[in-house]
């Protein structure tokens, strides 16, 4: 056990003598996260394309129809699909409650939740007389641009909405019949009554005659005494941690810091893939095979070293998330991604250093490695910026998942069963690595290249 010790702590003692392996594990993690966290601090990031958990608890006509454009439209993708894996289509059409959708959007399967609530059709019937089109939206609070752009698409559909409904001429009369007796009957003030009457002629006179233009008194009046009143009404709500009141992120380090820790992650596989690389061209390795250490506890020797190292900057992180304010919404299992991400990321340092010969193929193939999976598993680009196929392709990457364990422990709220899934893989990448690791230092150790 000594032995472990003081390869671990050896290769320690090094890290921090080298200058360069010292800022790119402990210093770049940290100008990573302040410099994304506020470029994105007002924005929030946006993509170009959103993954939509889509609730319809009308299931009226309107409501159809408005689903329909919904799914058509090349911006958003609407879920539950329409589609099988195989690409058939499915009957009857699935549909989502509101507890499945913000389950889809906590995994962060979905970036946004659209809810259509009950009376959406029969809304429709009363804009002539103050009413609105209602709709629910519940977005993630690390995408509030997309959430801005996710409004004017609601807004668009929505007034096409009113426009099918307003273009059937027989349905039209019939609303603007009822409206003019409700306002009639109603305790609005008399100016307020002239602006209604007068928009509700304004209807009538379009309709009759296909005019595309009112008078312009009646328009102004009607502005002034209209105010705020908007024909579309989308109220919404950022995800809530746990399902408590509490919203989170409160701001954009919570959603930045996550990524910077894993940099931090990366940094360290980095070093001592070097180094180990730089012992294996010099021959260190081959004369460990002289002393009393077996193989397994020289593996075991650098991976401890590794996971410390992880350790080491995921504390230093944790404080500096402390000191911008981030709240952990669930300290026992931070504490528990805390020490998978090392396990994980120290399995993933030996699977490239078994795979890695020289220092010149880890300072080149091991970083263009690591770039790769920073830029798939979005520890660069967020990966709402990404199509759905390099989604896909992300689940390879640790960055995903050690992004993924913090944010459910973070801000997310996803339960210790959710949390199983980004925890279970990181120690695949442990046992995966590991094993990559002991055969590639064996070979050493025993001479052969």
């Amino acid at each position: 056990m000594n032995s472990i010790f003081a390869i671990a702590f050896k290769d320690l003692r090094l890290l921090f003598r080298d200058k360069g392996g010292f800022f790119s594990v402990f210093v770049f993690p940290i100008l990573f996260a302040l410099l994304f966290g506020a470029i994105f601090r007002d924005s929030g990031g946006a993509g170009g394309g959103m993954r939509i958990a889509l609730v319809n608890e009308d299931n009226g006509p309107a409501s159809k129809g408005f689903v329909s454009d919904l799914r058509g439209d090349s911006v958003l993708k609407i879920l539950p699909s329409l589609k099988d894996t195989d690409g058939k289509v499915i009957a009857p059409e699935p549909a989502l409650t509101r507890t499945e959708a913000e389950t889809l959007l906590r995994k962060g399967t979905a970036s946004a939740i659209v809810v259509i609530p009950k009376g959406f059709e029969a809304a429709a019937e009363t804009i002539f007389t103050g009413g609105s089109l209602q709709l629910e939206t519940v977005v993630d609070p690390s995408r509030k641009a997309e959430a801005g752009m996710l409004e004017g698409k609601l807004n668009q559909y929505g007034f096409r909405v009113l426009g099918s409904t307003l273009s059937d001429t027989t349905r039209t009369k019939k609303l603007v019949t009822d409206a003019k007796s409700r306002i009639a009957q109603s305790d609005l003030n008399p100016v307020q009554k002239l602006a209604f009457s007068s928009l509700l002629s304004s209807v009538e006179s379009l309709q009759a005659s296909g005019a595309t233009q009112g008078t312009a008194t009646s328009d102004d009046t009607a502005s002034n005494v209209l105010g705020n009143w908007s024909p579309i009404k989308v109220t919404s709500r950022e995800l809530a941690a746990g399902g408590d009141d509490k919203k989170r992120p409160t701001s954009s380090w919570e959603v930045s810091m996550p990524q910077g820790v894993v940099w931090g992650l990366m940094g360290c596989v980095l070093a001592f893939t070097v180094s180990i690389a730089e012992e294996r061209s010099a021959g260190t390795l081959r004369r460990l095979r002289l002393s009393p250490m077996t193989r397994v506890q020289v593996l075991l020797g650098k991976g401890l070293g590794c996971a410390i190292a992880c350790v080491l900057v995921q504390a230093m992180l944790t404080g500096a998330m402390l000191l911008l304010g981030v709240q952990v919404g669930n300290w026992p299992m931070y504490l528990v991604a805390v020490s998978l991400n090392a396990v994980g990321f120290a399995g993933v340092m030996m699977a490239m250093a078994g795979l890695i010969a020289s220092r010149e193929g880890a300072a080149g193939i091991a970083r263009g490695i690591a770039l790769v999976l920073a830029m798939i598993g979005g520890g660069t680009i967020p990966l709402f910026f990404m199509p759905s196929w390099m989604q896909t392709l992300s689940n390879v990457s640790p960055f995903k998942w050690g992004v993924l364990a913090f944010e459910g422990t973070i801000w997310r709220g996803m339960s210790m069963q959710e949390l199983m899934l980004p925890f279970a893989v990181l120690i695949g990448f442990a046992i995966v690595g590991f094993a990559i690791g002991a055969l590639g230092i064996r070979r050493v150790m025993d001479g052969e290249k």
